[in-house]
């Protein structure tokens, strides 16, 4: 007994090309639509990073009356102390495992205030941030942990 293909239920080559680029055409508005949420929750996910931070400088203040300075930088938030006070060393022990890197991979910048200085008068101990998505730190993408004085910019 002979089948006759004709009378068989099956797609023709024109019907799963279409439905081919029907996904295809699907697929590249959801990956193109994905992208700036992908961006934001990056920079979310900095700012929150630097909350944590800023936490864990504060902490070492409160532990140690001082912040880290320049060289020791956020290296300080992890672990021991390379201290010559061996009471300094004893009073902090570290909040971090190793020092925070930002969503694109990049360390965290940091730097004391100067003492002296007007941002120090107006309550900036420290300033802590982000690269941010083009890695170069100080352009208008940088995520920063303070905020700007534009009044006498």
């Amino acid at each position: 007994m002979k089948t006759d293909r004709r009378n068989t239920k099956a797609f023709s080559l024109m019907e799963l090309m279409l439905v081919l680029l029907i996904l295809g055409m699907l697929a590249t508005v959801g990956v193109m639509s994905y992208g700036p949420i992908r961006d934001r929750a990056r920079k979310q996910t900095a700012e929150v990073k630097l909350k944590e931070i800023r936490t864990a400088l504060e902490a070492f203040e409160m532990a140690l009356s001082r912040y880290p300075s320049e060289q020791e930088g956020l290296e300080a938030l992890c672990g021991q102390l390379q201290s010559d006070d061996e009471k300094e060393s004893e009073k902090w022990s570290g909040v971090f495992q190793e020092v925070p890197v930002d969503p694109w991979g990049q360390k965290y910048n940091y730097e004391p205030v100067d003492t002296d200085s007007d941002e120090y008068k107006r309550g900036i101990r420290f300033k802590v941030w982000s690269s941010g998505p083009d890695k170069e730190s100080g352009t208008d993408d940088d995520i920063k942990s303070w905020k700007e004085d534009t009044a006498s910019a």
